[in-house]
């Protein structure tokens, strides 16, 4: 369906499924450059709703949505000020809350990893290449400091796993 509601040079980014009729993504400006903003996509018209009480700072880039088992989102944050760092979104508070800087053999990472994706265990997965090899590689990622363990190489772009969640209303993530 078409997008309804983007201004010319806006593209819809990293898009997350909450049920059968709503993602949430981010928008921002083609070339995935700030500003970026949190955004609902109703599927069955395609209006994009503006997520104004989730503020992102100036720079900041959200990207990797993945929820979980317990119907915790996650994402990754990265701004010139600092590395990646692991947020998930916190739907009481209408924010996004900063679980964790995101390492590799206890050095920060200094780029974004290339996608995230939860297990129907509960554990966080991440695809990365922090050491810039040829291959990416799959990671254990520590969902409380944020330390990404090495499971062995993967060569894809994107990982995902296959598991059945109950529909998340948008009332729980959009403003009141």
């Amino acid at each position: 369906i078409p997008v309804d509601g983007l201004s010319q040079g806006i593209a819809l980014q990293h898009a997350i499924a909450l049920n059968k009729g709503t993602l949430i993504g981010v928008t921002s400006d083609i070339a995935d450059i700030p500003p970026f903003k949190l955004v609902s996509v109703n599927l069955n018209s395609g209006k994009v709703t503006d997520l104004k009480s989730y503020s992102l700072s100036g720079d900041q880039r959200i990207a990797n949505f993945t929820r979980c088992s317990d119907r915790i989102i996650y994402a990754t944050t990265l701004s010139r000020q600092s590395g990646p760092r692991l947020v998930k979104i916190d739907s009481k508070n209408r924010k996004f809350s900063e679980v964790a800087k995101l390492h590799f053999r206890d050095a920060p990472l200094r780029n974004d990893v290339m996608s995230l994706a939860c297990s129907p265990s509960g554990e966080l997965y991440a695809l990365a290449n922090p050491a810039y090899e040829a291959t990416n590689s799959l990671y254990n990622l520590n969902q409380v400091d944020g330390q990404l363990t090495l499971v062995r190489q993967f060569d894809v772009e994107k990982i995902t796993f296959n598991i059945s969640l109950p529909d998340q209303p948008l009332s729980e993530i959009s403003a009141p």
